[in-house]
C-alpha cells in the first residue's frame, strides 16, 4: 500500500501536468468562437449551445478529479488514524 506521502507526491504531479500551459489549446479558444460566430445555423442556436456545453464539460473535470483525490486521501488517513488507534 502506498505511503501518504507517495500518494500525496503522485497526486500532485498528475494534477501539474495537467495544469501544464500548453499554446494549441489555448488558440482554440478564438478558433471555437470564430466558427460560432460564422456558423449560419436555421435551428437558432444549436451550435452555440454544444460549444458552450463542451465547455461546462471541460471545465467540470478538473474540479471532479481533486474532489475524487481530496477523497481518496482523506480515507487513506483515516484509516491510517483507525489502525494506530488499534494497535
Amino acid at each position: 500500500m502506498l505511503s501518504l506521502k507517495r500518494a500525496l507526491a503522485i497526486g500532485i504531479l498528475v494534477f501539474t501536468l495537467f495544469l501544464r500551459p500548453d499554446e494549441p489549446l489555448w488558440a482554440q479558444c478564438s478558433v471555437c468562437r470564430t466558427s460560432v460566430e460564422n456558423s449560419e445555423d436555421p435551428s437558432g442556436g444549436n451550435i452555440a449551445r454544444g460549444i458552450n456545453n463542451g465547455i461546462l464539460y471541460l471545465m467540470v473535470i478538473p474540479y471532479l478529479f481533486v474532489a475524487v483525490t481530496a477523497v481518496v486521501v482523506l480515507r487513506m488517513r483515516k484509516r491510517r488514524q483507525q489502525k494506530e488507534a488499534s494497535s
